[in-house]
């Protein structure tokens, strides 16, 4: 899955390459991401897996304080 890196304050343009841990995020939606290895070997429990970011939830609802 490619998460618009624009989206977190990273370049536009540029996109995240990040696995689904199993919570099933469809296109255009909004999701979290963690975005370092040790903490994403440590959701799918595997200490030696290939990964560097894994898609850990849905956004349900954003809300802004003005």
């Amino acid at each position: 899955l490619a998460v618009e890196k624009e989206d977190f304050g990273g370049k536009a343009g540029s996109c995240l390459i990040a696995i689904d841990s199993g919570v099933g995020a469809g296109v255009g939606e909004r999701v979290l991401v963690i975005d370092e290895g040790n903490s994403a070997r440590q959701v799918v429990n595997d200490s030696k897996a290939p990964l560097r970011s894994i898609i850990v939830g849905i956004v349900d609802r954003l809300d802004a304080e003005a």
